[in-house]
């Protein structure tokens, strides 16, 4: 692959260091499919191939990190998660997000998020609170955790926690 995308852009230098003189890029080169057949047939042993380790480890880990935020992604969606929290953890805009519920064939929530009784306050409130960190503070999984144990969509709780930038939890209610 890397042979043929270096011939396909000429790039000479990148030819040299796999070994291949302009001689033979130009013969490779006018190769057609059936006499790139024939010589594939012949079963020689034309290339040598090699493996840097510690690469391919790095790149193995960078797709595991990206499988496993998209995995989060996934769980948040699933949970109603607003574009807000979407967008202060992954940087995703509305479009993005848009996309990724219908890719997850998950309906967005319509409308303001619902108003929680006073039941469900306090089961957020004392979730939260033994979570011990601010909203600002809070991991993705920590929203998938609270959601979770609490019975509250993500829309609702990132709503209730973030109004007007200073979560209410705690606060006492006026009679």
């Amino acid at each position: 692959e890397c042979l043929a995308a270096c011939l396909i852009e000429r790039d000479h230098r990148a030819l040299a260091q796999l070994g291949v003189t302009p001689d033979l890029a130009g013969r490779l080169s006018g190769l057609q499919l059936p006499d790139l057949h024939r010589v594939a047939s012949l079963r020689l042993s034309f290339a040598q191939v090699s493996l840097d380790a510690a690469a391919l480890l790095r790149g193995l880990a960078h797709a595991e990190a990206q499988r496993r935020e998209e995995d989060v992604q996934a769980r948040l969606i699933a949970l109603n998660a607003p574009a807000a929290l979407l967008q202060y953890y992954f940087g995703l805009r509305a479009e993005e997000c848009a996309l990724l519920r219908h890719q997850l064939n998950v309906s967005g929530g319509q409308g303001r998020p619902r108003k929680l009784d006073a039941a469900a306050e306090q089961r957020v409130f004392r979730a939260w609170r033994a979570l011990g960190k601010p909203p600002s503070a809070m991991t993705p999984e920590d929203w998938i955790e609270l959601a979770g144990a609490t019975g509250v969509g993500l829309r609702t709780l990132w709503e209730y926690l973030h109004r007007e930038g200073e979560p209410l939890c705690g606060r006492r209610r006026q009679a």
